[in-house]
């Protein structure tokens, strides 16, 4: 094997180590964040409690409030971070699911910006306020998804 075949050899073998460690790098971030998602819906746990202890005491506007609060909360992470799932470390729900979590996320969404049209966001000030509207506003016109159909897998 000559000098330079060497060289070039060692380089592409460097060049895949590092698209390797790149993906396994992700892929480890990707499942620590997942782990984190699990622990914040033991947190969700107690937010329900919370509200059925208020709904309980006959604090209705308290629990009310609340919720309204949390909804605003969780518009905010979905329309914000509805990338998420294109990402590249998370091939393998894209595989498994591909774009059903997506077009059903949309049509939850439609729903919501139904029920904000009815009763607007509480929490901020009126620019934030219409930054969860304008985020809501592309899925106005979402088709109710048919999550019974089979996925194309391999697109």
């Amino acid at each position: 094997m000559t000098r330079n075949h060497k060289r070039i050899m060692l380089t592409l073998f460097w060049l895949a180590s590092l698209a390797v460690a790149n993906f396994i790098g992700g892929v480890i971030g990707f499942s620590q964040g997942t782990r984190t998602q699990l622990a914040l819906s033991a947190s969700a746990a107690t937010e329900t409690v919370a509200t059925l202890r208020l709904l309980r005491a006959g604090d209705t506007t308290g629990a009310i409030r609340f919720l309204e609060t949390e909804l605003d909360a969780q518009i905010a992470a979905n329309i914000f971070g509805s990338d998420a799932y294109h990402s590249p470390y998370n091939l393998f729900l894209q595989f498994v699911f591909d774009e059903h979590p997506v077009e059903a996320n949309e049509w939850f969404l439609s729903m919501v910006l139904k029920y904000r049209e009815e009763y607007p966001p509480v929490t901020g000030d009126e620019s934030t306020k219409a930054k969860l509207m304008e985020g809501l506003a592309p899925y106005r016109n979402a088709l109710k998804p048919n999550l019974s159909a089979p996925t194309s897998i391999g697109r």
